[in-house]
């Protein structure tokens, strides 16, 4: 890039990224030095930042053109109202000193950022992903296109490409995985959430993001990991966590609600134990149990009285039958249980003593 040129569609696709979190070290540098040049350059980044943020839906559903007609372009003032000049990340073309005032700019950008961005993103997704998927009461282990490992629990499905072309390692999860991930820094690994999207270059670390969950947990055995929220759906202000950043034995949890996130201390080898055919429970809930038990053995789970839906439960078990794991259950006095062939329903008084 010089200064006698403007912007280019690689020039855009940087801006996209740093918008959306998703930016290099090289990105960011760029479009910083960008942002230290003038306050015009501030000031339109603003406006591009808090149109992004108000503008955009899921990203894999932008329609630019959609976007820029029923949410932008109503609400951007007169031309005549605002006369400040704005700068792009070069010096322009002299066509671009005769634009009437910051908000055309403005709205120029913004038009064409999120084309680009959409376009960038079609690019970056394989049309025809592949997928792999388990059922209740199975778990599998494969290997991506660039040599990660993936380990995929019961009842959930991951999206790959065949190849990994662009400049990210695209997946989208559903369900609850523990990936060891092939270190790459010039190609950073992203998992697609529902609620969030998870950035790492190399690193093992699990998230469990069941539909119907009231949480998503990402707990990191090894590395770093990068967990950036989205917007909750029913606001168009943008979510109030920022990215957070996981070290070994952290884990964040995410509200699915609201989409706040926040990182808590934690035993890893725990969380992820399931890998390696074991179940662990450390003080948890019996609602979050029955869930757990459902999925593993491909049994239906009910809990017959209230009272025992927020008992905890600390216990381990390792190739035990359902029948089994409830047997050694009963032994706390606190539960009991009856199991037919695809019905085990869990009674007892609980944690009311």
């Amino acid at each position: 890039m010089t200064d006698s040129t403007f912007w280019n569609d690689a020039d855009w696709q940087r801006l996209a990224r740093y918008l959306a979190n998703e930016a290099s070290d090289t990105d960011r540098r760029v479009v910083d030095e960008w942002l230290a040049q003038s306050e015009a350059n501030r000031q339109t980044f603003r406006t591009l930042q808090h149109r992004w943020q108000t503008a955009q839906g899921p990203l894999p559903d932008v329609d630019p053109a959609s976007v820029w007609e029923r949410r932008i372009a109503p609400n951007l003032p007169n031309d005549e109202e605002h006369e400040t000049p704005v700068r792009p990340l070069h010096t322009p073309r002299s066509w671009w000193g005769r634009v009437a005032g910051q908000w055309r700019v403005a709205a120029a950008v913004a038009g064409i950022l999120l084309s680009s961005y959409a376009l960038y993103r079609s690019f970056e997704r394989e049309p025809t992903p592949q997928v792999a998927q388990t059922t209740v009461g199975k778990r599998s282990l494969l290997t991506l296109p660039d040599g990660s490992r993936v380990w995929l629990n019961a009842d959930s499905r991951l999206e790959y490409p065949k190849r990994f072309t662009g400049s990210l390692r695209e997946v989208r999860l559903v369900g609850e995985a523990f990936f060891d991930v092939a270190h790459n820094p010039a190609q950073p690994f992203v998992i697609r959430l529902e609620t969030a999207s998870i950035r790492v270059l190399g690193t093992s670390f699990n998230v469990r993001a069941y539909p119907g969950d009231a949480t998503v947990k990402t707990t990191v055995v090894t590395g770093r990991v990068a967990f950036i929220p989205n917007k909750a759906a029913q606001t168009n202000r943008p979510t109030p966590a920022d990215t957070l950043f996981v070290t070994p034995d952290q884990h964040v949890v995410q509200q699915v609600v609201t989409r706040t996130a926040e990182a808590e201390p934690v035993v890893a080898v725990k969380e992820t134990a399931w890998k390696d055919n074991r179940l662990v429970f450390d003080q948890t809930p019996m609602h979050e149990v029955a869930r757990t038990l459902e999925r593993w053995y491909g049994t239906r789970v009910t809990l017959k009285t209230p009272t025992l839906t927020n008992c905890p439960l600390t216990a381990t078990f390792e190739g035990q039958s359902l029948r089994e794991v409830m047997d050694l259950m009963t032994r706390t006095g606190r539960f009991r249980y009856t199991l037919s062939d695809t019905h085990l329903t869990i009674s007892g008084p609980g944690c009311t003593e």
